[in-house]
């Protein structure tokens, strides 16, 4: 049986021992955030009656109106339809809670209209504006204070026909009576949210000065966090466009877009419906849909196909997750709903599946991969405490500090590997760059050695051309002269080895002088006759002897003219080939 040394087990708890130590602080961090803004009662709402006439509004305390309301089921106490189909004795009921098993004796659901009321006493002798936030009501409601209709969601009604859902927060402000008498009413409907309907979230009440400074940070919070992940979902994929097309500067851009997304459409304020209210059926399917392509994203931005059996359960996961946020789209709310069990048990296994992932890179090399781990802990952190606050109806002002954290960490991540990348392209570049000179010297030492016996041909050839030239036949005599020709020129193209750095420059040395273009091409034509004549090519010099001069390095002419009418040779069957010239102006033009 295998056993796991020491040092990988000190390692291993040192890991957990830094999760937890980490968790804890985030928790921590939360808890205090919470302390700091949510403000406690001073006296229990007990039969739908809360007396503060002992309490001071101008300390900036904002109290949370929980406990005892009175609860008209099926019931209007306001509007001019105080005519219900209900019983007229009001009810106590939990606020915050759902209203489910006390709308209907008989059976409990969601589904239906009621009013609640709450009787707050002040004290008469201050003259203040007071002002309440009210988060969510499901789905629709209204707010009277003291018999006026102040603030409203939607449009409630007796029936599914003549109601409008919205369930958007609002707030107002008001005085009380000269009794210091403040009677709350609010009528609420539902015929489309299948979950807990009627009052779900803390209503805050307080001085009009403290729930605008706690409104102004709460949208503050949310703006800033918003901002910041769009300018990562903005600079990732621009990174993506530009770059070597990582991929998983996609997926991250994607996450970061649907975080924000869900932030707008989501968290407490509702930013996005300040601007484009898109309806509440709308408003379901994007911030689910966002929530589980957010997850993909997430898991996407690991190197999750890594891990052993999942590459085969990856697909038909890809598959019913992206298939099950295209679905969301065309549902309706109830629909979505009913979805719950799915979305969770998506959500479940990507965030599994992520957190094994970057457990198993971490554990390859724990020193480089800390920020990883935290940014992953703070994402997950904030999702479990969002989602926890917003089912038991925790009303908070907006805590944006996880994210943030999160999305620094994933940034300093890519920027690390940004980094790490250029300095490895640095290096590769340098060491191709020795390469090349050790080619460049490699080249030159060649032709070095070349030219040695490239010179001892020349001056055998040459020899016998002086020594014998009585004896030989013309032929012979010309085909010498070609031997020596090309020699040349193979001793022009070896100094042009040696001397490579010019050449790689773009700078090749130029010798020039006035020329003579005419027998330039008929020695260049002699060099070539033997293949020519082997593809049965003829070549015509029709340059004028009288052709005026032209100012060039002459061997760099005999080298353009020999490739072109090598190349001529090579590709062209049985042509004639005819050579012209023409000068215009101070320029001369060959024709082929």
């Amino acid at each position: 049986m295998a056993t796991v040394s020491p040092k990988y087990q000190m390692k291993k708890s040192h890991i957990f021992l830094f999760i937890g130590l980490l968790l804890v602080i985030l928790s921590a961090s939360r808890m205090v955030w919470m302390e700091l803004f949510r403000e406690q009662k001073q006296v229990s709402i007990q039969n739908g009656q809360l007396d503060l006439r002992g309490w001071n509004p101008e300390d900036g305390d904002i109290l949370l109106l929980d406990g005892e309301w009175e609860f008209y089921p099926s019931q209007w106490l306001m509007g001019g339809q105080q005519q219900g189909t209900g019983e007229e004795a009001p009810k106590l009921i939990q606020v915050p809670g759902g209203w489910n098993e006390e709308l209907h004796a008989e059976k409990s659901t969601p589904y239906g209209f009621a009013s609640y009321r709450l009787r707050l006493y002040v004290n008469p002798e201050m003259d203040l504006n007071y002002s309440i936030r009210v988060p969510s009501v499901r789905s629709s409601s209204e707010l009277y204070v003291n018999g006026r209709l102040l603030a409203q969601s939607g449009r409630v009604a007796q029936s599914k026909d003549d109601y409008i859902a919205k369930n958007l927060p609002y707030s107002t402000t008001f005085t009380a009576d000269e009794n210091g008498v403040i009677e709350l009413v609010i009528q609420a409907a539902n015929y489309m949210d299948s979950r807990s309907s009627g009052i779900i979230r803390s209503i805050k009440f307080g001085s009009e000065e403290a729930i605008a400074k706690e409104m102004k940070i709460s949208i503050s919070m949310q703006l800033l966090a918003v901002i910041i992940f769009l300018m990562h979902a903005a600079y990732s994929l621009i990174l993506f466009l530009l770059g070597n097309r990582e991929k998983k500067l996609l997926y991250f851009s994607l996450l970061t877009l649907c975080t924000a997304l869900s932030n707008i459409l989501s968290m407490d304020e509702k930013l996005f419906h300040l601007l484009f209210y898109i309806g509440y059926d709308w408003d379901f399917r994007l911030s689910n849909a966002a929530l589980i392509i957010g997850c993909f994203a997430l898991m996407e931005c690991t190197d999750h196909r890594e891990l052993p059996y999942w590459s085969r359960i990856y697909p038909i996961y890809k598959t019913m997750n992206l298939g099950t946020a295209g679905i969301t789209l065309f549902l309706a709310t109830d629909q979505v709903i009913m979805l719950f069990p799915v979305y969770f048990l998506l959500v479940s296994v990507a965030t599994g599946i992520t957190i094994i992932a970057i457990i198993k890179k971490i554990l390859k090399d724990i020193k480089s991969h800390l920020l990883l781990l935290f940014s992953i802990l703070a994402l997950i952190h904030h999702l479990i405490w969002s989602l926890s606050w917003r089912e038991i109806g925790v009303s908070v002002v907006h805590y944006p500090f996880d994210l943030i954290i999160a999305m620094g960490c994933f940034v300093s991540v890519w920027f690390h590997e940004y980094f790490n990348m250029h300095t490895n392209t640095k290096n590769l570049a340098a060491t191709l760059q020795r390469m090349n000179d050790h080619k460049d010297q490699f080249l030159a030492n060649t032709s070095h050695e070349f030219k040695n016996p490239l010179h001892g041909i020349l001056n055998l050839s040459q020899s016998v051309l002086k020594r014998e030239r009585h004896l030989l036949q013309e032929r012979s005599i010309k085909e010498l002269e070609t031997i020596l020709s090309v020699g040349r020129r193979l001793t022009l193209i070896l100094n042009d080895l040696i001397d490579v750095k010019s050449l790689r420059e773009g700078n090749p040395r130029l010798q020039k002088k006035a020329l003579l273009i005419q027998p330039i091409v008929t020695g260049v034509i002699d060099m070539l006759q033997f293949n020519a004549e082997v593809k049965a090519v003829k070549i015509e010099n029709h340059i004028p002897e009288d052709f005026p001069s032209v100012m060039a390095d002459e061997n760099r002419v005999i080298q353009v003219l020999f490739n072109l009418l090598h190349n001529g040779i090579n590709f062209i069957i049985a042509h004639l080939k005819n050579i012209q010239t023409a000068p215009i102006s101070s320029l001369s033009f060959f024709k082929n």
